[in-house]
């Protein structure tokens, strides 16, 4: 279903905004979900329709840049890991953003 990856991506982003004040326990069970939908989102990418992968894939770098300019870097790192097991089912040009991005 085209909803799927969008589906996964706004709980993901969801699981990225562990609170400040969150316990080692909390942030382990973030940590975790975001992980393991990262994994999922990787799995089902390339089943995906090329256009909406390409949407997806740009969320993705606005979250990243948002949280590295915000200074998020909790947050950016789950993104990153989004973005390469996106990456392998994307064109060679979307690789070559995302290495210009980090």
């Amino acid at each position: 279903s085209p909803q799927l990856l969008p589906a996964l991506y706004g709980i993901l982003e969801t699981a990225c905004k562990t609170p400040a004040d969150a316990d080692a326990a909390e942030k382990k069970a973030a940590d975790d979900a975001a992980r393991a939908l990262s994994d999922a989102i990787g799995a089902w990418a390339p089943l995906a329709p090329p256009a909406l992968l390409q949407k997806l894939f740009s969320k993705i770098m606005a979250a990243i840049l948002s949280a590295a300019e915000g200074g998020a870097a909790a947050t950016a790192a789950p993104l990153l890991s989004l973005a390469g097991a996106v990456v392998p089912s994307l064109p060679d040009k979307s690789a070559a953003l995302l290495a210009r991005a980090l």
